[in-house]
């Protein structure tokens, strides 16, 4: 990990000054529904399974009726004709859950804990939350096609971004650190060697989905663009118990050869609003002042193109 930060936050020398709720660090121990980011691994999953394919083709309303229960988008639209590949480019739910009917809540659920939901991440940071993933046979009702999209189960943000970032690495899973080496008596610096992880996708459905993620992001208008640099990326806006929403976006750059991963969360907003609004421009800024200061390469690759409708 190169940076964790949150705003508001209280000074360590005088903890007493600040408010209860700014103590601690809500990057682990607050935890929400993820929304639409979490469509990344029922589609993922999907992919892996050999289920679907990017150019697979879906007749999507804004609203469906699936065993009596009703999903529907964020937005009214007309019909539209999508592929996978659209599907994800326009965050449709009722898409999402007509791809995640290819699998069983079983195999949906397993590739959540595979990408390291409902467990600590190993940090080893005080108040971290696991989070909570139900059983899928508590997977029920509505909750059946919910969790296709990112409700009914609840994560933290570095969760999330260790989740994500799996597809940034080829697939693999990597447990996050905040300690790379022990500085000794001489001033050398002794590595604590190579961090646990975990292979979760194929190198293949990885950068399957390194395009897919490098598709749903414009780079000359989105409000996550990052000048110089393809970036992939995925909103994501939920509500919490308490009638509030977090909006987030997660993404990596560059997208034809990643090298760093940022999401940005933002909590407690009193109204929807999208990740793409409240959350991709600080992505932007904090993006390009990475990979300026890692001194990382601009984009030289073209990005492989998806088409979005059939």
């Amino acid at each position: 990990m190169l940076a964790l930060a949150e705003s508001p936050t209280y000074d360590p020398n005088s903890p007493g000054d600040a408010d209860a709720e700014d103590l601690g660090n809500r990057a682990i121990s607050s935890v929400f529904e993820p929304g639409s980011t979490g469509k990344l691994f029922t589609i993922a999953a999907a992919i892996e399974e050999g289920t679907v394919t990017p150019e697979s083709q879906y007749d999507v309303p804004y609203e469906k009726y699936f065993e009596g229960e009703r999903i529907k988008d964020s937005h009214s639209h007309p019909d539209q004709r999508l592929t996978l590949a659209g599907v994800l480019k326009n965050s449709s739910n009722v898409g999402t859950v007509q791809i995640s009917e290819t699998l069983t809540p079983e195999v949906r659920h397993d590739y959540l804990l595979a990408f390291g939901l409902g467990e600590k991440t190993g940090v080893e940071a005080p108040g971290e939350s696991a989070g909570i993933v139900h059983p899928a046979s508590d997977w029920t009702g509505r909750t059946r096609y919910t969790t296709s999209f990112g409700q009914g189960y609840s994560v933290n943000a570095l969760q999330m971004v260790s989740a994500v970032g799996t597809f940034a690495n080829d697939g693999v899973r990597v447990q996050p650190s905040l300690i790379s080496g022990v500085k000794e008596a001489d001033g050398s610096v002794r590595p604590l060697g190579e961090p646990e992880s975990t292979r979760v996708v194929s190198s293949e459905t990885a950068a399957t989905m390194q395009a897919l993620m490098d598709n749903a992001v414009d780079d000359e208008t989105s409000s996550a663009a990052v000048s110089g640099y393809a970036v992939g990326g995925k909103t994501g806006t939920a509500q919490v118990p308490d009638g509030t929403y977090t909006a987030s976006f997660i993404g990596f750059a560059p997208a034809d050869d990643p090298e760093i991963v940022i999401g940005v969360f933002l909590f407690g907003l009193n109204t929807f609003i999208s990740g793409s609004t409240a959350a991709a421009p600080a992505f932007s800024e904090l993006t390009t002042f990475a990979l300026q200061n890692q001194g990382i390469a601009p984009t030289g690759v073209p990005a492989r193109q998806l088409e979005n409708e059939w």
